[in-house]
């Protein structure tokens, strides 16, 4: 059977769960694969797996040769928007019918930040390509506390005051993108922003955290050097860094604070709550706070 839905970020937090949940609807996937090292999961489901490499032509139209829908998500790159367009691009020859293209929330902020600016103008890309599409924009992901609270042990350290941010679980964001990918037609030339239920700061993230997990998990709001030097100090590329910066500013000027019903309108149901998250990734987070303790003690 020719593979119809082609998945890029297929390793991905994201990707992962879209797989999934295409694979138990019985879908034609084929995963673009960026990151190799990640790849063990996509042989696990057994859907087909292509290499995929953005500055590599052969790989792109190999990719999309019989695809009908691309999920376009795209590396955290310099070049993001260069390989975005030759996505797009190259889509538009091979006859693609849909692009639903992950952006992120606040992509229309001006003046935004880098990251925002990127992602807008690939999302104008798209609008004026030949393809019908679909831009989803999630605000940032629950998941990446099991990554806040790893290099600190029992402590959260950002530099986001008291900004309150409505966080939203990946899953979330895969069941919309089933969706979308599913209806096709309904969606075409829509612009979705996604966020979880609850407009959150890290004082309450904390407060939850400690809760589930059982162990006292506090919020350190640090400054902009600090959390500069922090990222230095972990071989963060200077224009990653300054990037999240940017984002870090973004969230404290309240940008990320509003709270959506989109995907409880187009997945029927209510997105989770930081507490569902929290006591679904709870084993996860026990392992790290006692691998965390146990190395202190050694």
């Amino acid at each position: 059977m020719a593979a119809k839905i082609l998945i890029t970020g297929a390793t991905g937090a994201v990707g992962r769960e879209l797989v999934r949940e295409l694979v138990q609807r019985g879908k034609n996937v084929r995963c673009g694969i960026h990151q190799h090292q990640k790849s063990e999961y996509i042989k696990m489901t057994g859907v087909e797996g292509v290499s995929l490499e953005y500055g590599d032509f052969a790989t792109i139209d190999r990719a999309l040769q019989e695809i009908e829908t691309i999920f376009l998500l795209m590396p955290f790159a310099r070049e993001q928007v260069e390989y975005a367009r030759r996505m797009i691009d190259r889509a538009a020859l091979y006859g693609v019918n849909h692009v639903v293209y992950v952006s992120m929330l606040g992509a229309q902020e001006y003046p935004g930040t880098s990251f925002t600016r990127w992602h807008y103008r690939i999302e104008k890309y798209l609008e004026k390509s030949s393809i019908p599409y679909t831009i989803l924009r999630p605000n940032m992901y629950m998941q990446n506390f099991v990554r806040y609270v790893q290099p600190s042990g029992s402590f959260i350290y950002l530099p986001l005051n008291s900004a309150r941010v409505s966080y939203i679980d990946v899953r979330d964001v895969a069941s919309v993108a089933a969706e979308i990918i599913l209806a096709q037609k309904e969606h075409f030339g829509n612009t979705y922003e996604l966020t979880g239920p609850d407009s959150l700061t890290l004082d309450d993230i904390a407060d939850i955290l400690t809760s589930v997990i059982g162990t006292h998990i506090g919020y350190i709001n640090i400054s902009t050097e600090t959390a500069r030097h922090i990222m230095e100090t972990l071989g963060t590329p200077q224009w990653m860094a300054e990037g999240m910066l940017e984002l870090y500013s973004l969230q404290r000027a309240g940008k990320q604070s509003n709270v959506s019903d989109i995907t409880e309108q187009i997945t029927n149901r209510k997105p989770n709550n930081f507490e569902q998250f929290a006591r679904d990734y709870s084993t996860i987070f026990k392992a790290i706070i006692e691998h965390e303790h146990h190395i202190k003690i050694r």
